[in-house]
């Protein structure tokens, strides 16, 4: 089931991120299942990954100015692991992982997508790459 999601998920995002995200910018989404359902919300979110450190603030597609996600780990062997903080909610906070994943396109452009999940919860992000800033594969 996590596999189909996941499959999903990223078909989604590659397949719409030409719509959402301009170079440097990135496009989220997360999702949360609700027993019969999923909860899905989507935006923008300024991330940053320097040094090892990993930090996203993720807004709300409706209200540009509703934090609703505040991510911060690390990324070590090309793995970043975070804590996620639901901002405005008494939900506990909680880990997550997942690897960078990059896509090349054949004039050096491309888009990034990071697929973080606890196994039940699902955050995804992704970035367009700019001819600018040659696309390599992440190693």
């Amino acid at each position: 089931m996590s596999r189909v999601f996941f499959s999903i998920a990223l078909t989604l995002l590659v397949s719409d991120a030409g719509a959402l995200a301009q170079a440097d910018e990135w496009a989220r989404f997360s999702s949360v299942p609700t027993g019969t359902a999923w909860f899905i919300t989507e935006g923008r979110g300024a991330v940053t990954m320097s040094g090892g450190k990993f930090d996203a603030r993720l807004y709300d597609k409706d209200d540009s100015r509703f934090l609703r996600l505040t991510i911060r780990g690390s990324t070590t062997k090309g793995v970043t692991t975070a804590q996620v903080r639901v901002e405005e909610s008494d939900t506990p906070e909680f880990d997550v992982s997942g690897r960078l994943q990059r896509f090349c396109g054949p004039k050096k452009d491309g888009r990034e997508v990071l697929l973080l999940s606890d196994g039940t919860q699902v955050i995804g992000l992704v970035r367009e790459l700019s001819a600018s800033v040659p696309c390599t594969r992440v190693k």
